[in-house]
């Protein structure tokens, strides 16, 4: 890729062994591009707060197992996406404009720029 990305998810956890009731499993890292968000919401017109929400709940459902590799996926991620973003639209609307994240600077490329990180945990 040769342009900025908003967001990576880096699996850390096997899905294999996100079994038994009580366990909670490390699912794996989130990271969002603070600069390319504020673009894109700048972009689309909608807060900032509301684009890194939608940037978190999309790094999750990869971290989850779902890919956009072919329309229909793509379709039904989509679709995910927005249902969640409904679900928690009260909640995101009580975030400050800025993110609560304290970006730092990210390793790698110059062009990588700020970045908020997540660590996801998730109960099986």
């Amino acid at each position: 890729m040769d342009r900025p990305t908003d967001v990576l998810s880096f699996s850390l956890a096997d899905p294999a062994g996100r079994s038994g009731a009580d366990r909670s499993a490390y699912l794996g890292e989130i990271y969002i591009s603070v600069e390319t968000a504020r673009a894109g919401a700048r972009a689309a017109r909608r807060p900032y707060a509301r684009e890194v929400a939608h940037l978190a709940i999309h790094g999750l459902l990869h971290l989850l197992g779902h890919d956009h590799a072919t329309r229909a996926a793509r379709e039904r991620m989509a679709a995910l996406e927005r249902s969640l973003l409904r679900r928690l639209r009260s909640r995101i609307a009580q975030l400050p404009a800025a993110s609560r994240a304290k970006p730092g600077r990210a390793t790698g490329r110059a062009r990588a720029g700020r970045t908020a990180a997540w660590r996801v945990r998730g109960n099986s």
